[in-house]
């Protein structure tokens, strides 16, 4: 249970804010405060920060990096410092159905590949 807002503060920029789980009722989520902001560049790309504080850990900050340099390609790149992680994912979109190609290294779990297929209306 969380709750949020997203304030759409122009056109390029987007800010967030999110309370998550305070009343303790989901045994996978921890209680955590989220603020993050999205930029909308010229360049095709969209960059994204996020600080994230779980109450009973350290403070994760977030950062990434979506390329499109068409409507049928995205390139996505993204950190996070706790635990320290290095994601990159591909998406292709052919005739409403969207490929999403991942893989993610964690300091200690090492490499998880991940793949997606959805059909958009």
């Amino acid at each position: 249970m969380g709750l949020g807002i997203i304030i759409k503060a122009s056109e390029e920029l987007k800010i967030g804010i999110q309370i998550r789980d305070m009343s303790r009722t989901n045994s996978f989520t921890k209680p955590a405060l989220r603020i993050g902001a999205s930029y909308k560049s010229a360049y095709k790309t969209i960059s994204y920060f996020e600080i994230e504080k779980e109450f009973t850990s350290t403070v994760n900050i977030k950062s990434g990096l979506s390329y499109e340099p068409n409507k049928s390609i995205r390139i996505d790149i993204g950190l996070s410092s706790n635990p320290i992680l290095l994601s990159m994912g591909l998406g292709i979109l052919i005739d409403h159905i969207r490929t999403d190609l991942s893989f993610t290294r964690h300091q200690t779990l090492g490499s998880s590949p991940g793949v997606s297929l959805l059909y958009e209306l």
